[in-house]
């Protein structure tokens, strides 16, 4: 009989799925506040200034950052659920995690 993933690799990737879902809110919020800045506010304002719209952009740009390293390190974290193997952008340089 085959025995299913140590309860520490249960652990690792639950916490790899609360991390991922973490990066998908905050890159959800950064979209709502550049459709806020950059679509809405400039049609309600008198002046329209491309300036909002820049930020918006800037905020989308930050959205798509953080869809893309949320799913970067959900990836990571399934592929080797082994933190000791994961790369140092996907969880910090082995000086900050204490290792």
């Amino acid at each position: 009989m085959t025995e299913g993933p140590s309860q520490s690799v249960q652990r690792t990737l639950l916490a790899g799925d609360r991390t991922m879902l973490a990066w998908l809110r905050t890159a959800f919020g950064a979209y709502a506040v550049a459709i806020g800045i950059g679509g809405v506010l400039p049609k309600i304002s008198d002046s329209g200034s491309v300036v909002y719209r820049l930020v918006g952009g800037a905020f989308a740009l930050i959205g798509v950052l953080g869809v893309a390293l949320g799913l970067g390190q959900y990836v990571v974290c399934y592929e080797r659920p082994n933190p000791c193997d994961w790369p140092n952008w996907a969880c910090g340089s082995p000086s900050a995690s204490g290792s």
